[in-house]
C-alpha cells in the first residue's frame, strides 16, 4: 500500500503480483500480512471540502467513509465531483474537479 495506507487498483495489483512472485500462497495469505500504513478515512458527517482536501493531500482516489466506528461506504473522486457539481452556483471549468483532487 502507499504511505497513506490506501491502495488504488494499480497498487493492489502490485501487491498481489509481488506476493505471487515471492512465492506467497495467495489462497492462505492474509491481507494484514502485506498491508502497510494507516488507512486514510473520511467521516460520514464531513463536508465535501474535506474529501477533496484529503484526496489531494494523500493522492488517493477513494476514501472509506466512517460513521461512528463502522464503515458506512466508500467515496470516490467521481462521487465527490458529481455532488460538488450539483451544489455549484457557476458552471465548472473542464477538468476542474479532477485537477483539484489529483493536483500536487
Amino acid at each position: 500500500m502507499s504511505a497513506s495506507g490506501n491502495a488504488d487498483s494499480g497498487e493492489r495489483a502490485r501487491i498481489v503480483v509481488g506476493a505471487v512472485a515471492s512465492g506467497v500462497e495467495t489462497s492462505k495469505a492474509k491481507v494484514a500480512e502485506h498491508a502497510q500504513g494507516k488507512p486514510i478515512t473520511i467521516g460520514a458527517d464531513d463536508t465535501l471540502e474535506e474529501p477533496t482536501r484529503i484526496t489531494q493531500q494523500h493522492q488517493v482516489h477513494r476514501l472509506p467513509v466512517i460513521g461512528g466506528h463502522k464503515l458506512v461506504g466508500m467515496l470516490s473522486q467521481a462521487d465527490t465531483a458529481q455532488h460538488a457539481d450539483e451544489h455549484r452556483t457557476a458552471p465548472p471549468r473542464p477538468g476542474e474537479m479532477v485537477s483539484e483532487i489529483s493536483g500536487p
